[in-house]
């Protein structure tokens, strides 16, 4: 018979980062399949934002083809700072699991 001892601070480490990003993943995968399994919504705050986003990637696209980066472009900002990304991890904002689903699945 195999006597438990006390956990360790790395198995306790190990279950803290494991669970949340795996709950997290389990849920953005099930946002997912809810989006994309729910009927198309003409007037839907979600493909406006998503068309938001392909046109400023064409944008961009369109900018580096044409001779490089524009001074508008090269000044930008980071998109969100890390403590943001991390409350919104930790709060479980839907568009945030949405955006890094596959991330989300590789670790």
């Amino acid at each position: 018979m195999v006597a438990s001892g006390p956990l360790t601070p790395g198995q306790v480490s190990f279950l803290l980062g494991i669970i949340p990003i795996f709950v997290s993943w389990i849920y953005s995968e099930w946002l997912e399949y809810k989006k994309s399994s729910s009927p198309s919504k003409l007037h839907s705050d979600n493909s406006l934002v998503e068309l938001e986003t392909v046109v400023t990637k064409e944008d961009d696209r369109v900018v580096l083809l044409e001779g490089g980066l524009t001074k508008s472009a090269s000044m930008r900002q980071p998109a969100a700072s890390i403590k943001a990304n991390l409350i919104r991890f930790v709060t479980m904002d839907e568009s945030f699991l949405l955006e890094n689903r596959a991330t989300l699945r590789a670790m």
